[in-house]
């Protein structure tokens, strides 16, 4: 996602930066084109992108809902049915309290797991913030060592100290 928001913005800035190249030799039309077709596809992915997020929300929020419920009460109703030794108004005291504990434990669990999903959403951030912070490392270490290039001429230009660097890190 990022590369494609990444060549859509380098497209629109070469457009500004070139407008009146643009205009004095009839490349509009092109750069339309062009600046179109990387638009729509961010568009699209970010459609894409936000449709499986929705989808997935719902398919999580009702299994969280009742899934877990629909687990839980035949495991709890099968011992009430079965029992002979306690009086209706026993088993259907114990029943409502299982039945209590069942959705609780289940709103419990549909939690934990949206903790988790959220942990691993802070994790992809952390991995982006750390991967900028190396970057940033990185750059500065290579400041230190730096890039040396000497030749004596008159037509030659002396670098000393020099560092280089590129956007993607080549």
């Amino acid at each position: 996602r990022a590369q494609m928001e990444g060549d859509f913005r380098r497209v629109h800035t070469r457009i500004i930066q070139n407008a009146e190249e643009i205009a004095f030799l009839e490349g509009e039309g092109l750069e339309k084109r062009i600046l179109n077709k990387k638009l729509t596809k961010v568009s699209d992915y970010a459609s894409r992108y936000f449709f499986k997020q929705f989808a997935m929300g719902i398919f999580d929020q009702w299994a969280f809902k009742y899934m877990a419920s629909a687990i839980g009460i035949p495991i709890i109703v099968l011992p009430f049915i079965f029992d002979t030794e306690h009086d209706a108004p026993t088993i259907a005291s114990n029943y409502f309290t299982c039945n209590k504990i069942i959705q609780q434990a289940s709103g419990s669990f549909a939690e934990l797991l949206l903790v988790y999903k959220k942990f691993q959403k802070l994790s992809g951030f952390t991995a982006r913030v750390m991967g900028l912070l190396e970057a940033l490392e990185g750059k500065s270490e290579a400041h230190v060592q730096g890039v040396t290039e000497e030749k004596e001429s008159k037509d030659n230009i002396r670098f000393e100290d020099v560092s280089i660097y590129s956007p993607d890190g080549r």
